[in-house]
């Protein structure tokens, strides 16, 4: 990724559920959504990497860490809570959102 050129990530990619890095060197996306979950993935600049699949909303923190929910069930309205940063870690069971402060902590 060049400043001021296109580079074509992936087809199928919904606009509200793409995120960048604080440096903007690398990109975070769900694509291929059905019934309101997708696979998640990051790109670096040369190449994608999946994360994981059935992710319903992700939230960029810092420096590479991300956190997801996972096989969110709509009716019950939770799901679980993964952190990523090079590797997935399950953190939490049944939590209904994700939100930011301005410190960068994550609200439940």
């Amino acid at each position: 990724m060049k400043k001021g050129k296109k580079t074509k990530i992936a087809d199928d990619i919904k606009t509200t559920r793409v995120g960048s890095s604080n440096d903007g060197k690398k990109f975070y996306y769900v694509k291929d959504v059905e019934t309101n979950s997708g696979t998640l993935y990051v790109f670096d600049g040369k190449n994608s990497k999946k994360i994981s699949d059935d992710v319903y909303r992700f939230l960029y923190i810092r420096d590479d860490v991300v956190y997801y929910l996972k096989d969110y069930n709509v009716e019950k309205r939770y799901g679980d809570l993964y952190r990523y940063s090079k590797n997935a870690e399950k953190i939490e069971s049944e939590v209904s959102e994700l939100a930011s402060t301005p410190n960068g902590y994550i609200v439940k």
